[in-house]
């Protein structure tokens, strides 16, 4: 499962790779963690992600489904070489 879940944060990252300032694909989300107390001294990190424009937002658990929701939400990647969202290595 750590595979795939390092599969999908690697195709967001080329979605989301630093390139030139674009105001227009620009997007703005806000993401708040705290831990959260299962019993027994044991500790779960827990999360929101919230898409600022749209008002979407979802919990998560686990960093898988914060990159879900992400992919969900952006725009479809356009991969035009030397566009916004070219992979920088």
């Amino acid at each position: 499962m750590e595979d795939r879940a390092s599969d999908r944060c690697n195709a967001l990252a080329k979605c989301v790779a630093p390139g030139p300032a674009s105001s227009h694909r620009s997007q703005l989300f806000t993401v708040r963690l705290w831990p959260e107390e299962l019993g027994d001294g044991e500790v779960e990190w827990r999360g929101k992600v919230q898409h600022v424009t749209s008002g979407q937002w979802r919990y998560f658990r686990e960093w898988p489904a914060l990159v879900a929701f992400l992919q969900e939400v952006l725009p479809p990647c356009d991969e035009k070489p030397g566009s916004v969202h070219e992979t920088i290595e």
